[in-house]
């Protein structure tokens, strides 16, 4: 594990934990229970037989997706805080 690691496993806890704001922005920007209930809904009208092979095909996709999500997050903030470093390594050598 390097130091990379160690430092977003402390502070992934603190980035993962919603605020009020987060909380109220998600709701407004988020309808995905009403949408899971409207495809759920037309399955069982359209293809009753095949509604929960369906469903539990989607759920797969979008595990997927936010394994995907979850992976570029964090190999985004590992290079934004690397470039951090990086920034505050220059500006301490260009003033010194």
């Amino acid at each position: 594990m390097d130091i990379l690691d160690i430092i977003f496993e402390a502070r992934v806890n603190d980035v993962a934990t919603l605020s009020e704001e987060d909380k109220t922005n998600i709701e407004y920007h988020s309808n995905s229970s009403a949408a899971y209930e409207k495809i759920e809904a037309l399955l069982s009208d359209f293809c009753p037989d095949n509604a929960y092979d369906v469903l539990v095909a989607i759920d797969d996709f979008v595990s997927e997706i936010n394994y995907e999500a979850g992976y570029f997050n964090e190999k985004y903030y590992k290079q934004g805080f690397c470039d951090g470093v990086g920034l505050m390594k220059y500006m301490l050598t260009k003033n010194s």
